[in-house]
């Protein structure tokens, strides 16, 4: 779904193919953490102004069911840049929300919501965002 929204933009997604992921890198993730990983991408996508390079890297011990996102975007970031991605991570009170903030604010709230961790950091032409997604219960209970 990420690869046909950035077509249609400037924005180069850097998602690479891996021989151990299935077909969909998302398939073994949490359907909410995958919504959340789309979110933040389209928010990082509107900090940069539609163009630039959003690199994706997933990490964990089992390539099919990876545990964090690493996606990082890079570019000439829009002036209200920083605000919106902090609203991402932030518990910011409602009325104090307009345009700009009220997507970051629901990503971000799904994400907590859902008991997924997500961090964001913001340089003058970066972005490095963290999805931490949730332990299965399955996993905590060594698999039994």
């Amino acid at each position: 779904m990420a690869e046909a929204f950035f077509t249609e933009t400037r924005i180069a997604l850097d998602w690479p193919a891996n021989d151990e992921l299935p077909a969909d890198p998302t398939a073994g993730v949490d359907r909410n953490a995958a919504r959340v990983l789309l979110n933040g991408l389209l928010v990082i996508a509107e900090c940069l102004g539609m163009r630039g390079t959003i690199a994706v890297r997933m990490t964990g011990e089992d390539a099919a069911a990876p545990t964090e996102f690493q996606v990082v975007g890079a570019g000439d970031l829009l002036p209200m840049s920083a605000a919106k991605c902090r609203t991402l991570q932030s518990d910011v009170r409602i009325a104090y929300l307009d345009q700009q903030t009220i997507h970051p604010y629901l990503a971000g709230q799904l994400a907590r919501h859902t008991g997924i961790g997500f961090t964001v950091n913001v340089s003058p032409q970066r972005i490095e965002a963290a999805i931490l997604l949730p332990r299965s219960a399955e996993a905590e209970d060594g698999g039994a």
